[in-house]
C-alpha cells in the first residue's frame, strides 16, 4: 500500500510539472526559460560582459547548480569558456579593479533563436584579442539548449570551430605540476563549470574508473587530494541540493582533439570550490598557423538525479 502511495506521490509530482507552462523571459543582454515562476536556465550575452555565460542552471524547484562569480575567482561564470592563454596573453583571469583580461573575449554578433517546444538555438561570433588590437583566433558557437522533459531534465550541446587569424597562435596554460614552472592549480583552459557553494559535499564520477591503467598514466601528482586530474569520456558531478538529487554531465565528442580528454576536477569542502573541466590543451600547449580551424563539441546534460555518465 505505501508502494502504491508512494508511485502516486510521484506521478502526481510529474503531471503537476508537466502542467506548469514553459515561458521565456529576456532582454537584448540574456534569455532565460521560465518553468512557471521559475527559471529553468538563463544564457548571459551582454555586450558589457567578458564572456558569454550560463547561470543560473537549475534543478526542478529553483535550486541553482551553478555560481556566478564567487569571491575566490569572480572570473567563473557558472557555465561558460575561456582560454588561458593566447600567444603568453591572459584570456582567463580578470583585473578587479577592471572586470577585464589582458587578453578579451569579444562577442561580435548573435543570434538567440526560441522554438515553439521551448527548444533554443545560440549562434555567434566571437574575436579573441588584445584591446585596441586584431583578432589573433576567431570562434563560431552554436549552442543547443533542448526542451526540459516531464522531470526537468534539459541537455546544452555546445559547438566551438576555431580558426586562427595571426601567423601563428599558441594556445597553453598554466604549466602543471610536474612541468618546470609548474603549480599545482595547473593545466585549466576551455569550457568550465563552477558548481554552487551548497554543492561543496557533491561527488565527480568518471565514465572510466580513475586508477585504471589508462588514467594512471595521466594523473599528476599536486599532494592536494581534492583536485584530480585524468582521462575519461565524460564526468559527471551530482549530489543533493537542499534535498532536491540532480547534478551535471559532461561528455566529449570522441572526434575532439585529444579525445578522451583530460579533465581537471576540484572538490574541496573547506573553500568551498567544486569545479571541473574538460580541459583539452592540459598535457601540452597547441599551435596553429593562420588559417587552421579546430572544432570542440561537448553536450552537457542537466538532471534531477544523481546518475553516472
Amino acid at each position: 500500500m505505501r508502494y502504491l502511495i508512494g508511485i502516486a506521490i510521484i506521478l502526481s509530482a510529474a503531471i503537476g510539472r508537466a502542467e506548469t507552462p514553459l515561458s521565456w523571459a529576456g532582454d537584448d543582454g540574456s534569455l532565460a526559460l521560465m518553468h512557471g515562476q521559475e527559471i529553468v536556465w538563463r544564457f548571459n550575452f551582454g555586450k558589457q560582459l567578458s564572456k558569454p555565460y550560463f547561470h543560473p542552471l537549475n534543478l526542478p524547484g529553483g535550486r541553482t547548480l551553478t555560481w556566478e562569480s564567487p569571491p575566490d575567482h569572480p572570473w567563473h561564470y557558472g557555465l561558460w569558456f575561456s582560454w588561458k592563454f593566447i600567444n603568453g596573453v591572459n584570456y582567463w583571469e580578470e583585473h578587479r579593479e577592471t572586470g577585464q583580461s589582458d587578453g578579451r573575449t569579444t562577442l561580435l554578433n548573435i543570434t538567440a533563436t526560441r522554438h515553439p517546444d521551448f527548444s533554443a538555438r545560440f549562434e555567434c561570433d566571437l574575436n579573441y584579442h588584445v584591446a585596441d588590437q586584431p583578432a589573433v583566433l576567431t570562434e563560431h558557437r552554436v549552442i543547443d539548449v533542448s526542451s526540459p522533459s516531464d522531470d526537468g531534465q534539459y541537455t546544452i550541446d555546445w559547438t566551438g570551430t576555431f580558426t586562427a587569424q595571426a601567423e601563428k597562435v599558441t594556445l597553453d596554460r598554466t604549466p602543471l605540476p610536474n612541468e618546470p614552472g609548474g603549480e599545482v592549480y595547473g593545466g585549466y583552459a576551455g569550457l568550465s563549470v563552477r558548481l554552487a557553494k551548497a554543492a561543496a559535499e557533491f561527488k565527480a564520477t568518471s565514465s572510466e574508473p580513475v586508477g585504471n591503467e589508462q588514467t594512471t598514466s595521466n594523473q599528476i601528482a599536486t599532494n592536494q587530494p581534492e583536485r584530480m586530474r585524468f582521462r575519461a569520456h565524460s564526468v559527471d558531478y551530482s549530489g543533493s541540493l537542499d534535498g532536491t538529487d540532480g547534478g551535471i554531465t559532461i561528455i566529449d565528442d570522441p572526434e575532439n582533439i585529444n579525445s578522451p580528454t583530460p579533465w581537471y576536477v576540484i572538490r574541496n569542502t573547506k573553500t568551498p570550490m567544486t569545479f571541473f573541466s574538460p580541459t583539452v590543451i592540459q598535457l601540452a600547449p597547441m599551435t596553429l598557423a593562420r588559417g587552421d580551424s579546430f572544432r570542440l563539441h561537448y553536450q552537457i546534460l542537466i538532471h534531477p538525479a544523481r546518475k553516472k555518465p
